[in-house]
């Protein structure tokens, strides 16, 4: 861990809180974001209250972790602050981003898998699909929510070291994430070309219960890039120093969930590899 991380985790209570990279970045997309939607005009105000609202009690709540007794404690407030930060901002995205009127992309995207293989995977995996491997594949697909707060519930066990090496890689994920959901708008083939498939994907229990996590939780515009792909990729590089078990336990369902996201019409191509080269560029400089 850096000087910088260790020198803002043992600061004392009554000292101002340090901001890291990630911290500020989420601060700046919310005013960046409240301040275009105010020169929307009086339609997208609300829009702007909220995210000038939303980040005003994120700066706070990040100011009040300093006031806690000890590292450990501060550690885990900061965890959770931004961790709340990026469940607002992740469905805030979609509104803001309509608000602002920005054009989906989804015909580029769609353009850039047919160049590079011909069909996006989406459409060519129709052929394959069953009942059975549609129920797998959604529970592969589920399995980066369980897994995302099994690591966030484990971390907040551990020393605080562990904390800012999670945060470092998972926020910096988050935010890459954002950034592309607000500039690279898109609701994935499934959603945007609907008539281009024969039929729809049946399953079981599993198969019903990502639908109805994807129809009320997902950012519907949060196809690029897939962050089920990328933050996947970053807590298992976490799980690799701190947790070798767990890391070798979600290799296999990590495999079955990058595809999933080719299989259920979530993602296209681009998507997906937009993430694995995010979390190259991310893993090395949070490594800095």
């Amino acid at each position: 861990m850096s000087s910088a991380a260790s020198s803002s985790l043992l600061a004392p209570p009554s000292a101002a809180i340090r901001f890291r990279g990630y911290e500020l970045g989420f601060a700046a997309l919310g005013l960046v974001s409240g301040a275009a939607l105010l020169l929307r005009g009086s339609d997208a105000a609300r829009g702007a209250v909220e995210a000038f609202a939303g980040t005003a009690l994120y700066v706070f709540l990040l100011g009040a972790t300093a006031r806690f007794e000890s590292p450990r404690a501060q550690a885990r407030g900061r965890l959770a602050v931004n961790y709340l930060f990026c469940l607002w901002f992740y469905g805030a995205s979609t509104r803001i981003a309509l608000a602002l009127g920005i054009p989906t992309v989804d015909a580029g995207l769609l353009a850039f898998d047919e160049a590079c293989f011909r069909r996006t995977p989406a459409f060519a995996l129709e052929a394959g699909q069953t009942s059975g491997l549609t129920e797998l594949l959604s529970g592969c697909y589920l399995s980066y929510l369980v897994y995302l707060h099994v690591v966030l519930g484990h971390a907040l066990t551990r020393p605080a070291g562990d904390m800012a090496r999670l945060s470092r890689l998972l926020f910096a994920g988050f935010f890459a994430g954002f950034i592309g959901y607000l500039l690279v708008p898109a609701l994935g083939p499934g959603a945007a070309f609907p008539e281009r498939f024969t039929a729809p994907l049946t399953g079981g229990v599993l198969a019903s219960l990502n639908a109805s996590v994807i129809a009320r939780g997902a950012a519907a515009l949060g196809s690029f890039p897939s962050l089920h792909v990328l933050n996947t990729l970053l807590l298992l590089e976490y799980d690799r120093h701190v947790c070798p078990l767990r890391f070798q336990l979600m290799l296999v369902p990590a495999v079955g969930l990058a595809f999933s996201t080719l299989y259920l019409r979530q993602h296209y191509a681009a998507d997906v590899l937009a993430a694995a080269v995010l979390f190259l560029v991310l893993r090395r400089g949070t490594a800095r």
